[in-house]
């Protein structure tokens, strides 16, 4: 919700998405999207709002899983992130305790051991877990290979 890019990678607007499902208390079927995949469908980031988080509540999120559990296999959230600099990002510990899995995103540069544990206990705190962790943007050292001639 900060910094919506979904929209981008399926070329699909922004708009009329999540944001609007929540202030305008909408059915979830009115802004489900068609991605062009084969059982894909996503709902966009929506509208734009400054003070998106005020109308975001714990019990809006639990009733919209519930709502949309039956209808498909598996539910994903791309959200921001759990450590959002400005601390304005929409509740993501809300969604962690309703996730029936939990993957923490993170790239090797600029993520350090203390903003993981950090990550885990604002996570833990609110009765989510981690269920995995993805390194993105790894490099690994090149160490010589003893077994190579």
């Amino acid at each position: 919700m900060r910094r919506a890019g979904l929209h981008e990678f399926f070329s699909l607007p922004q708009a009329y998405g999540f944001t609007n499902l929540i202030q305008n208390n909408l059915p979830w079927q009115a802004v489900v999207k068609e991605t062009g995949i084969e059982n894909l469908s996503v709902i966009t980031a929506g509208d734009p709002s400054e003070n998106f988080s005020e109308f975001l509540r714990y019990s809006h999120i639990s009733k919209l899983v519930q709502q949309i559990r039956p209808q498909y296999d598996l539910i994903i959230f791309d959200t921001s992130p759990v450590l959002a600099p400005n601390r304005n990002n929409v509740n993501i510990v809300s969604l962690t305790s309703e996730a029936d899995f939990f993957l923490l995103i993170t790239k090797q540069s600029g993520t350090t051991k203390d903003h993981l544990k950090e990550a885990q206990n604002v996570i833990e705190a609110g009765n989510g877990k981690i269920d995995g962790i993805v390194l993105n943007e790894h490099t690994p050292e090149k160490k010589p290979n003893p077994y190579r001639k």
